[in-house]
């Protein structure tokens, strides 16, 4: 933190009533109290009498000036039992598409009559981040619907917190993985100056970097991660009205994609528990944690293939000995170099030997397609490749409104294609799209590349937006007004998944975003939805 900000002036005038009126009969106000919006509470000691305070002359000459009586009051940190958090945070992850929100009643409850305090929070759909809570029944029980979850009745109340975090599981590769954490800011006042903290008990030694954030890793306390607003970045405004009477109010947001490398942590689980934080400050306040994490359904993991198709088909050969081979091949037929010697004996014809052996090689030839069709369809059945983009900096911002309006806009997206396949996917050159209200105002190309097998691949670009289309739109101006550019984006990318290159399927992949920019903190949010269409063999 910023040594020169620990320090607050302010003057108040003290008036004396009867019969204190002397010059000398001094008393200095009591019980003081220091508390905000946001902070910790302190309790203060009573006024200690000290030594006059010293000021330097303001004219910058050596001289030094005497206070007339100086007083001491010393505030110390406080924590009541009962004290409720301020802010709170929930979690969400790329495996799962529902949110865990904050916990019901987290910074407290007044009117608890038409809600119940003790029932847990309902799961959301991601774009309910983004709308005051009142605002979020109707998604939510149409989401409970669709997701079939439990509805109480009544409805849980909500969280009643200022501040609030969102802590995204971005992606998770092999030699790395990434989180996106968003700040929401509900109250009507400003955040200046605003920092966070997070405690990452076993994932902090792979820390990288935070891209839209000033992080560092606090070299005391290894497992805390401090974070701060880049500089003219430091602003959390407040929430504010929407576009119109009807729209929800919208509230104030930053937020930045983290970085953090396995190898320095090569046993961590980021879907279990490793990867979201055991701890969140903001401002010095410890905010409410959920007490359950997003469940992941798709990281089972499968052994070699090889044994899984010895397995399935009910045999096991040994590898390392080539008698045992031949030994396993004569117990699959049902015979032994033994009966060989009795057949012989029998003088049966060597046609019939042909028969039998090739009804034996046909039986293990069925029986090894089956196995394969059973493995294509269930443990190498193909999956959508997922594909995600998102601003994660605004690179160059620059706008001057007289005599002639002027706005360059520069944009460093990432985008991140993740391949669940037990094979390659490879796409072909694309372009990122970026328009306002339909006009396409910025282009970026992205080059073709291969996804190794189940694993993630990143990549960024910058988009410059061209300010002639974007000044001449008819929406403009009044978006400038209400200081935010609303903005989309459209990534298609066309690829191929190959299995072992025996089995290959075209793949493509479309990603659409809505992108706010507010003009104020000179800040890039995001809100994006993606969908893969897999089409015929090849």
């Amino acid at each position: 933190m910023d040594q020169s900000k620990t320090k607050a002036a302010f003057q108040m005038q003290v008036f004396k009533v009867p019969p204190d009126l002397n010059r000398t009969a001094l008393y200095p106000p009591e019980k003081f109290k220091v508390e905000g919006v946001l902070n910790p509470e302190y309790k203060c000691r009573q006024p200690i009498r000290v030594d006059p305070a010293q000021f330097p002359d303001p004219s910058g000459i050596q001289s030094t000036s005497l206070a007339i009586a100086s007083w001491q009051i010393i505030c110390n940190i406080t924590r009541a039992k009962t004290r409720k958090p301020k802010c709170c945070v929930s979690f969400s992850a790329y495996y799962n598409e529902s949110v865990i929100p904050c916990r019901t009643c987290a910074c407290g409850c007044t009117d608890t009559k038409k809600c119940n305090p003790k029932a847990p929070a309902i799961l959301l759909p991601p774009e309910t981040l983004l709308v005051p809570f009142e605002n979020r029944t109707k998604k939510a029980i149409a989401w409970a619907s669709i997701k079939h979850h439990h509805v109480p009745k009544p409805l849980p109340c909500g969280n009643n917190c200022p501040v609030s975090v969102n802590w995204h599981v971005l992606s998770d590769y092999k030699d790395g993985w990434t989180a996106r954490m968003t700040l929401f800011n509900w109250a009507n006042m400003n955040f200046e100056d605003w920092f966070a903290a997070v405690q990452l008990k076993k994932a902090s030694p792979g820390y990288e970097n935070a891209y839209s954030f000033n992080g560092t890793k606090l070299p005391m306390l290894e497992d805390i991660i401090f974070l701060q607003g880049l500089r003219g970045l430091t602003f959390l405004v407040a929430e504010t009205n929407g576009s119109s009477p009807k729209a929800p109010r919208v509230p104030g947001k930053q937020q930045s994609v983290i970085s953090f490398k396995k190898k320095r942590t090569p046993d961590i689980e980021v879907a279990k528990r490793d990867g979201f934080p055991s701890r969140v400050f903001f401002n010095g306040e410890e905010c409410s944690l959920p007490t359950q994490l997003p469940v992941s359904h798709g990281n089972s993991h499968h052994g070699n293939l090889h044994e899984a198709f010895w397995e399935l088909t009910g045999f096991r050969f040994h590898r390392n000995s080539e008698v045992k081979r031949h030994e396993a091949f004569w117990e699959l037929t049902g015979f032994s170099p033994m009966m060989g010697d009795l057949l012989g004996s029998s003088h049966l014809s060597s046609r019939k030997c042909l028969k039998i052996f090739a009804a034996v090689t046909g039986i293990f030839f069925i029986i090894t397609l089956v196995v394969l069709v059973v493995l294509f369809v269930t443990i190498l059945k193909p999956k959508d490749p997922s594909v995600f983009t998102e601003p994660v900096s605004l690179e160059g911002f620059e706008f001057v409104g007289f005599p002639v309006i002027k706005l360059n806009i520069s944009i460093r997206i990432l985008v991140t294609v993740k391949n669940p396949n037990y094979g390659g996917f490879k796409y072909e050159n694309s372009t990122a799209h970026i328009s306002y209200h339909g006009n396409v105002v910025a282009e970026a190309p992205i080059k073709d590349d291969t996804v190794p097998a189940r694993s993630t691949h990143n990549m960024t670009t910058v988009l410059s937006i061209l300010a002639d289309k974007l000044v001449t739109d008819s929406h403009f101006l009044g978006e400038l007004v209400v200081g935010v550019l609303n903005f989309t984006s459209e990534t298609t990318l066309h690829g191929k998944v190959n299995l072992w290159k025996i089995f290959k399927m075209k793949a493509t992949s479309y990603t659409d975003c809505n992108i706010s920019i507010t003009i104020g903190t000179q800040s890039a949010d995001s809100v994006c939805k993606s969908r893969v269409k897999l089409n015929k063999y090849l």
